[in-house]
């Protein structure tokens, strides 16, 4: 016979207990970064500071020089007012570049211009102790040359970093001397003792100044600087110049404009001055070493 007994119930199967939820693990902390890492987030612009250079360009100059009586002239004597006829030929210079630190530069630079002409003493004349009549014809030429040791500091911004915009103090010293030749033809030619009048004048001159640059991309840049100094009744000078700079690998062209003012001391018995300007354009190399 089937059983009429009831089956127990079966008992319910314990579920584990949920595992606590976890917290997200915190962000590792930011190292900081080495200095090389630092150096390769900034953007890099070719400057030409900091870094070792030569350069040749080539000068349109346009203007001549002044010759005035000064201040030692014996009293009596025959005026030296002469304005050199004609104009200077094309002016060569060099800039050699050193660096002195990572974004200030030692810059050695030269020019030399040379010019001469005819022209016809308009009155009596003396130069340098030689007499011309009125009516002489008179072929003058002059040599001008200047060497210039410069200290291009980088004084803002500071820390350079990423600027584009650089402000640099200019810590100078410049040699300027200028010769002059004056030929007489005719009277040479009917006096043998009778030379050309010949003097060089020179001076040497602390200059001060500023510059400025601006990267306008990775490889182009522009500058500009002006220096100079002066006393009253002794010589001065002062120069000016800006360009557009492009750079290719280790070499760069330039191109822009330039001006540069001398005058020797009015204290001597003549002195000469002159203002020089015109376009200019060179090449600068950049060696690797």
């Amino acid at each position: 016979m089937a059983s009429g007994q009831q089956q127990p119930p079966a008992e319910p199967v314990q579920q584990p207990a949920p595992a606590p939820a976890q917290q997200p693990a915190p962000p590792p902390a930011q190292q900081p970064k080495p200095a090389a890492a630092r150096a390769q987030a900034v953007p890099y612009y070719d400057t030409s500071d900091g870094f070792f250079s030569l350069a040749g360009y080539y000068w349109f100059t346009k203007d001549g020089l002044t010759m005035y009586t000064g201040d030692a002239a014996p009293a009596g004597q025959a005026p030296s007012d002469l304005h050199y006829p004609g104009k200077t030929n094309y002016t060569p210079g060099v800039i050699v570049s050193f660096p002195a630190g990572a974004n200030n530069c030692i810059r050695a630079s030269y020019f030399r211009t040379t010019g001469s002409g005819t022209t016809v003493a308009d009155k009596a004349l003396n130069f340098f102790g030689t007499d011309y009549p009125a009516g002489t014809q008179l072929n003058p030429s002059y040599t001008l040359q200047n060497v210039k040791l410069s200290l291009d500091f980088l004084s803002w911004p500071f820390p350079l970093e990423d600027r584009r915009f650089r402000f640099k103090t200019l810590w100078e010293v410049q040699y300027t001397s200028i010769q002059t030749t004056i030929h007489a033809p005719a009277l040479e030619a009917a006096d043998s003792t009778l030379n050309p009048a010949v003097k060089t004048n020179w001076f040497i001159y602390p200059s001060f100044g500023v510059g400025i640059e601006e990267m306008l991309s990775k490889h182009a840049r522009f500058e500009g600087k002006a220096s100079g100094f002066g006393l009253p009744g002794h010589s001065t000078l002062w120069d000016a110049e800006g360009e557009l700079a492009y750079k290719m690998g280790a070499i760069e062209i330039f191109a822009g404009g330039k001006a540069f003012h001398f005058k020797t001391s009015p204290g001597q018995e003549n002195y000469v001055f002159a203002t020089l300007s015109g376009a200019f354009a060179g090449i600068r190399w950049y060696p690797k070493f």
